[in-house]
């Protein structure tokens, strides 16, 4: 059973880290000036491409462009075709043939899909629309939803398990300067994690007050998943180095699409 790490910094705002044990109360000051800038909104991050300033979805026509120069964001919006159910036939107790990204979130994330297991097996002669992808979510396993440790039990526990998967919501938050204040996130990793989950938006520091002029849809919420830092990805680890140690960071985030 995958348990977080209990060292592992989970409190972030700026360039400090707290550790779990700092009292609620004892948040520290996450002011930070400074307007965000243009943001630049992909859904299915693979599938979309750049030309002549709009951003463009190879596989979906009915998409809404706004060119980058303009005020605030670049928003790609996509039909809602993005939810889909698999019924998997598994193992219990045996591993389902992919890798999961959590940190105490409510719902699990495709890190990586495995040569060998049900999901594998399933994509081999599944329609395109109905495989399961790198960056998908599960938001539901067989009626649990909202926790999830128990969707990872819940996958594990039967023979026979309905997932309930979204596509991802991939966005990116540039320049947020922090350097004379903070993040204004809580944020929690597992060790053997490639994201790093947003606990909490705090009400001052650089993401607040990007949120407050941001769109709808680009505002960073609880439970977004961050995937990059500045352009790198990788360990949660290093993504949470980064974050302390830049006074300026890009973030690109995800969630599941319409959630």
């Amino acid at each position: 059973r995958i348990q977080p790490p209990r060292e592992a910094p989970s409190l972030l705002c700026g360039g400090a880290v707290a550790e779990r044990s700092r009292s609620p109360s004892q948040s520290p000051d996450c002011r930070a000036p400074g307007e965000a800038q243009r943001l630049d909104l992909l859904s299915a991050a693979d599938l979309a491409t750049r030309e002549g300033g709009f951003l463009l979805d190879a596989e979906d026509e009915d998409v809404v462009g706004h060119r980058s120069g303009q005020p605030r964001d670049s928003v790609l919006q996509r039909r809602p075709s993005e939810a889909f159910s698999v019924l998997l036939r598994t193992s219990r107790g045996q591993p389902a043939g992919v890798l999961f990204d959590f940190s105490d979130g409510d719902v699990l994330r495709v890190r990586a899909i495995e040569a060998q297991g049900p999901v594998p097996d399933h994509n081999a002669t599944a329609a395109p629309e109905k495989q399961i992808r790198v960056g998908d979510f599960i938001v539901s396993v067989g009626g649990t939803r909202g926790d999830a440790r128990k969707l990872m039990m819940a996958i594990h526990s039967s023979d026979l398990v309905n997932l309930e998967l979204r596509r991802p919501f991939v966005f990116t938050v540039p320049r947020l300067d922090k350097s004379e204040g903070t993040l204004g996130l809580d944020l929690a990793y597992h060790v053997q994690s490639s994201a790093v989950v947003v606990k909490q938006v705090f009400v001052s520091g650089a993401v607040p007050e990007w949120n407050l002029s941001a769109s709808e849809e680009t505002r960073v919420r609880q439970h977004d998943h961050i995937m990059s830092v500045n352009g790198v990805s990788g360990r949660a680890a290093e993504l949470v180095h980064l974050i302390s140690s830049s006074a300026v960071v890009d973030l690109e985030l995800t969630r599941p699409m319409a959630w």
